[in-house]
């Protein structure tokens, strides 16, 4: 049979051109769609351990908050007292390190140690730190919360 150039032109449908740049440009969107939900999951997860971070952080900073001022320390540390300085929390399936530091500060108001005048007590309050990390631990995985305590 042979066909005049009039009804190959006529006949209807995609040619193989035409079916490859479809096909190309189906892939290209998927892949860009799958890309950008994959990122904003990964993003949903973050804020879903940096949320749990942030409670676990108040609930320490809270604990120290009940505590009197002689028992708020760590229990090998200086000053002494009954905090914990390193332990590992697991909620549900994260896992977060906490870290709690404690240290004397002097308060200028009253003076120094050496200074002029000469602050005999140096140790006016103290100051905590509360840190709570997840993941590879890296500085954006990572939760700090200070508070400072004097004694009554």
């Amino acid at each position: 049979m042979f066909f005049s150039h009039r009804s190959w032109r006529a006949a209807k449908g995609f040619t193989l051109i035409e079916g490859m740049v479809m096909l190309f440009l189906f892939a290209l969107i998927t892949l860009v769609f799958f890309q950008t939900f994959a990122y904003g999951t990964a993003l949903i997860q973050q804020s879903k351990y940096r949320l749990g971070a942030i409670t676990l952080a108040n609930q320490k900073m809270e604990i120290i908050r009940s505590l009197d001022y002689d028992a708020i320390g760590t229990v090998s540390g200086i000053p002494a007292g009954d905090l914990v300085e390193d332990e590992s929390i697991q909620v549900s399936n994260a896992l977060f390190q906490v870290h709690t530091f404690v240290q004397y500060a002097d308060d200028s108001y009253d003076g120094t140690l050496g200074g002029s005048p000469n602050d005999l007590v140096p140790n006016d309050y103290k100051r905590v730190r509360v840190e709570v990390a997840w993941g590879s631990e890296t500085e954006a995985e990572k939760v700090v919360l200070f508070s400072t305590f004097a004694p009554l």
